[in-house]
């Protein structure tokens, strides 16, 4: 499978499969959450989203389709470096299931997608992410964000982004 790919048809924005049992996207609709289920076999949710702006009801909609649903707030403005190891932890737990990481846009879990692949050697930096910048162009306050993040040594997201071998990013 050649991943990225693009894919439509739904009500979230910016929806992609990154890897084969990984999918991206913005905010979903209900009807988003059944093709999700039934359609792409996804497992396992994880909402980037604060409490605040997360949809009272996404909750239920995942537990009536029978999927794990959990939510790990990135502040838009204030991402930080426990937000994302929360992530990646996440990631590792469900790493033998299909997956939908998302957001509002897709902003976050593009950059959260893309700070990985740097992590793990894949790409070098962000002007060799074309996947990226097909969804946005990151802010100023993100891309100082993962430079920061990148320039940790011994840092426990290299070491968890290492062990997420399953999802082949």
């Amino acid at each position: 499978m050649n991943v990225p790919i693009k894919c439509s048809g739904l009500d979230a924005p910016n929806l992609w499969q990154v890897a084969p049992r990984i999918y991206t996207c913005g905010q979903v609709s209900e009807a988003d959450v059944q093709w999700f289920a039934a359609e792409a076999g996804v497992s396992a949710v994880l909402n980037l989203l604060p409490p605040t702006q997360e949809l009272a009801e996404e909750d239920g909609w995942w537990a009536d389709a029978g999927v794990d649903y959990d939510v790990v707030p990135v502040i838009w403005m204030q991402p930080t470096m426990d937000g994302v190891l929360a992530c990646l932890n996440w990631l590792e737990r469900h790493q033998e299931e299909t997956v939908l990481v998302h957001c509002s846009m897709n902003y976050r879990v593009s950059c959260l997608v893309h700070l990985i692949r740097r992590l793990r050697g894949n790409i070098v930096d962000a002007s060799h992410d074309d996947w990226l910048h097909e969804i946005w162009e990151p802010n100023a306050i993100w891309m100082a964000f993962i430079s920061q993040l990148c320039a940790l040594e011994d840092s426990p997201l290299t070491a968890v982004s290492q062990r997420l071998n399953a999802f082949d990013f």
